[in-house]
């Protein structure tokens, strides 16, 4: 399953390199699945993926120089003009923003507003890969788990994909959360040892 964005850049099929009909595909603005969307469009697909088709991995996939991270770093510094101009977008897009006022503060004064927009990106792809465990529908109706994966997608660059998040299994039981113990975080962490990391031990190229 491939949760992406909708920008006509990052086409799944061409980007993953493999063949038409093997991807189940949902795409939407910034690649939210914690959204605003009362349908709840992600989840769905996510529950069909798994349970119906029998998906071997979930792909949270987000990119670089994008619209809707870039207006809701807008939003976050206070672009009103955003708001009223795009009503729709900015309530469909309101758990990005909260993302966007999380991380602008702790990145120091002089970031480059492409790394500071990068910096958001990911965090929206881990909050993402978040959403969909604690829904709990990564687990197929057989028990089989469905390990979850994030990535950002750098556009133009010679090795573009850079794994940003994993939520997997192991044998031992992990008690930490982007590689610092931290109270507090136990719940997010199954009694099978499911749990929630950085990583940088991705391909080059994606894994599905």
């Amino acid at each position: 399953l491939w949760i992406g964005c909708s920008d006509s850049r990052i086409p799944e099929s061409v980007l993953s390199g493999v063949e038409r009909g093997r991807i189940f595909v949902h795409r939407n603005i910034g690649n939210q699945v914690d959204s605003q969307d009362a349908t709840h469009s992600a989840l769905a697909s996510v529950e069909y993926a798994v349970r119906a088709l029998g998906v071997r991995s979930i792909l949270i996939v987000g990119h670089t120089d994008c619209g809707a991270v870039q207006f809701s770093i807008a939003s976050a510094q206070g672009g009103n003009a955003a708001h009223s101009r795009f009503p729709v977008v900015a309530r469909y897009l309101h758990s990005l923003i909260l993302i966007a006022r999380r991380v602008l503060p702790s990145i120091p004064p002089g970031v480059a507003q492409t790394e500071r927009e990068l910096l958001v990106a990911k965090q929206n792809v881990r909050d993402q890969a978040r959403a969909v465990f604690r829904s709990g529908l990564y687990i197929a109706s057989d028990g089989r788990r469905v390990p979850i994966k994030g990535y950002v997608y750098h556009i133009g660059k010679q090795n573009p994909w850079e794994g940003v998040i994993m939520l997997g299994g192991g044998g031992a039981r992990a008690t930490t959360l982007s590689g610092t113990e931290e109270k507090g975080k136990e719940e997010e962490i199954d009694e099978e040892g499911w749990f929630l990391r950085e990583t940088d031990e991705f391909e080059e190229n994606i894994e599905i």
